[in-house]
């Protein structure tokens, strides 16, 4: 418990490869650790390493459907971490799937949130990947919605999707 606290702030400090070593230092500990394979998983791929990072996401994916079943929403959290990773890889149906079974858990769950948000945004980017312009644009839109409700017209957040609504609509010259 106490490297996961140190984990997270570490995190939270920006510091990237400390929080890398703690999480790993949790699963050497407890290699079922129910967060540690997430989050390691989503700083591996801002490190830019997308085979450790898709080993860690789908590590932690099983843990969490043996212990928790199908529905979780950390196993939606997890599914969206390796949706991004199949995004970088160049695997747009595989990321599409991730996303939206996350985003029907998500639904499932009365969830609605900045996080949620993100996802949203992440299917637009994928949409907007293979040159589906106009779907993307509507995932940018209710990503938006989504957003503003639940963080709030000044949130960065916001700005993320703008700037993504922008660039789909420009695409298709609205």
């Amino acid at each position: 418990a106490v490297l996961a606290e140190a984990a997270t702030i570490a995190e939270d400090l920006c510091l990237t490869i400390e929080a890398m070593e703690l999480w790993r230092e949790c699963l050497r500990i407890n290699p079922s650790h129910p967060v540690a394979t997430r989050q390691l998983a989503g700083l591996e791929r801002l490190a830019g390493n997308l085979d450790l990072a898709r080993r860690a996401g789908e590590r932690g994916l099983a843990l969490r459907e043996r212990l928790l079943g199908g529905d979780d929403l950390d196993i939606a959290r997890t599914l969206a971490v390796l949706a991004l990773v199949d995004r970088l890889e160049g695997k747009p149906e595989a990321a599409r799937e991730k996303l939206e079974r996350a985003l029907a858990i998500a639904g499932q769950k009365g969830v609605e949130s900045g996080e949620i948000g993100r996802w949203i945004n992440n299917l637009g980017l994928v949409a907007s990947d293979v040159g589906h312009l106009a779907e993307a644009e509507l995932h940018f839109r209710k990503a938006l919605a989504v957003i503003e409700r639940s963080e709030g017209r000044e949130s960065a957040l916001v700005a993320l999707a703008l700037d993504n609504l922008g660039a789909a609509l420009r695409a298709q010259e609205k």
